[in-house]
């Protein structure tokens, strides 16, 4: 007679074991993302409008953990950049800094949405973007934690759920033009408990 496996639900299945004593089975997998947005929906995106990157550069996004129970836990970036306003071949620089004070001057308000549309759920995250006033918005402190260069590109960064956010902790990233152009930053995470 065959194992019998029994699921959450009081019900019994059988199990196939073969010759070699290998149990089958059929498994689905879905990304922490995909899984955070069907189950509870605290998958949330974040982006910024195409703004005039300057060749000074400062901080353009702004994002605090402002929850008392959970983490924010960022999955992904992308950064687009248009190359410039001349020959649209110059570089993008750009670092990512922890720990900043909120931005004092020439920022926006914005907030992260939820991505599973079915719901009217919030992430309890301060975002701020830069209001194209200056290089950048008004921020103190922080510690620069990377740093990159990138051409005309949209580049796709998969973080995998590695850079975390606890409660009030802050992320905010500066970017530097070598030629004045376009860029935008897009992010994707989902809330947890601490």
């Amino acid at each position: 007679m065959g194992e019998i496996l029994w699921d959450g639900t009081g019900g019994k299945w059988p199990a196939k074991i073969d010759s070699e004593n290998h149990l089958h089975t059929t498994a689905t997998v879905e990304s922490m993302m995909g899984h955070r947005s069907h189950y509870d929906a605290t998958a949330f995106g974040v982006t910024t409008p195409r703004l005039t990157i300057t060749t000074t550069g400062g901080r353009i996004l702004y994002l605090k953990n402002t929850s008392s129970s959970h983490d924010l836990v960022i999955s992904n970036f992308w950064f687009g950049w248009n190359g410039g306003s001349t020959n649209f071949d110059r570089s993008l620089y750009g670092i990512l800094y922890f720990g900043d004070a909120a931005p004092s001057g020439n920022n926006t308000a914005s907030a992260m949405g939820v991505l599973n549309r079915k719901t009217n759920n919030s992430a309890d995250v301060t975002v701020q973007y830069w209001d194209e006033v200056g290089d950048g918005m008004t921020c103190t402190g922080g510690t620069a934690a990377f740093y990159w260069i990138q051409d005309k590109v949209h580049n796709h960064v998969d973080v995998q759920s590695a850079v975390i956010l606890g409660i009030n902790d802050t992320l905010s990233v500066n970017l530097q033009a070598g030629e004045a152009g376009e860029a935008t930053i897009n992010m994707f995470g989902f809330m947890r408990e601490s």
